[in-house]
């Protein structure tokens, strides 16, 4: 028992634990039970009328009779019901306190706290704990980070319903002649007999990559689709890529009319970059961008046709051979 005894709290008559060394707190109302001396009887073995009396020696004054403890050690029954929480004196009943035990040490750091971070993450920091200030720091630098990370991860997702540049092998500062190549395999996904139609890059760098987020787009066609007399199949005709600063974006076009005898282009020989290096001599830097574009529907030739302010130019450079055409 650890010199833990049974008794009544003094405030509220309760069960309670009592120490004869030290005060001990009520378990129901928290009043503390002071320090208590070994009551008349207690402890006393059995047939001793009081506390330290030898057998056969006379009492100074008589005693009541007293009843059989329970056990050795266990107070004195009491005359009303037993208080709550007490099977029998001396034993505690199922669910009554155990008597206090020695607190443990508290650990080197204190007590815990916990730094909530994103995503659901706590941070567990022992508060008055060595380096507790250094952790703090920590622990908000790290959720700077995560949420960081988080905005980062959210703009690089690529939305729903669009094709992120990894997947048709660019990056997202794209190759000009990769753009329109690559995104053949996605048409003919679409129809397979899908055939390149037309380009517009409004800006092209020096280094002949789009800047995507001045405008950017890949048209393909199915020839088969265009000729039909059903309205309902050419609504779905035509496939525009529109290059984002998110992913590309395929959307769905037609014709309104019939448009037959639509041929696949010849694949060029002069690419995009062999344009912008003859440019570069003419003045096109790293900073600066021209607009180069190919759409049958405007163009006499197979060229591509190069709109720029510095250097100023409106000019065609033949698919064939990259020699301008007057």
């Amino acid at each position: 028992m650890n010199g833990y005894v049974q008794t009544r709290c003094p405030r509220c008559g309760n069960a309670a634990w009592g120490h004869p060394m030290q005060a001990v707190p009520c378990n129901s109302c928290g009043q503390h039970v002071p320090p208590m001396a070994q009551p008349q009887g207690w402890g006393a073995a059995p047939g001793l009328g009081s506390f330290g009396a030898v057998p056969g020696m006379p009492q100074s004054h008589p005693q009541p009779q007293q009843q059989p403890q329970a056990s050795w050690g266990a107070p004195p029954p009491v005359a009303s019901a037993q208080p709550p929480g007490m099977a029998g004196f001396g034993q505690p009943a199922p669910g009554f306190a155990q008597p206090p035990q020695q607190a443990a040490p508290a650990a080197a750091g204190g007590q815990q706290m916990h730094m909530n971070l994103p995503y659901g993450l706590k941070l567990p920091i022992n508060v008055g704990g060595k380096g507790m200030k250094l952790k703090i720091i920590g622990g908000v630098v790290l959720a700077i980070a995560l949420a960081a990370a988080g905005v980062f991860f959210k703009v690089k997702k690529t939305p729903k319903g669009m094709l992120s540049y990894a997947s048709i092998g660019l990056s997202g500062k794209p190759d000009a002649d990769l753009a329109y190549a690559n995104l053949a395999k996605d048409a003919r996904k679409w129809k397979k007999d899908a055939a390149l139609w037309s380009v517009n890059f409004q800006a092209v760098r020096a280094d002949g990559t789009i800047d995507v987020g001045r405008g950017a787009e890949v048209v393909y066609v199915s020839p088969g689709a265009s000729s039909s007399h059903a309205k309902s199949v050419r609504s779905d005709s035509v496939r525009k890529y529109g290059l984002t600063a998110s992913g590309v974006k395929p959307a769905k076009y037609g014709w309104n009319d019939v448009v037959e005898g639509i041929e696949a282009h010849p694949e060029p020989q002069c690419k995009i970059k062999d344009v912008v290096e003859i440019l570069k001599k003419q003045g096109l830097t790293s900073d600066k961008t021209v607009r180069i574009t190919f759409d049958p529907k405007f163009a006499d030739f197979y060229a591509w046709r190069v709109i720029g302010d510095d250097p100023k130019i409106d000019a065609l450079f033949g698919w064939s051979d990259c020699q301008p055409i007057k």
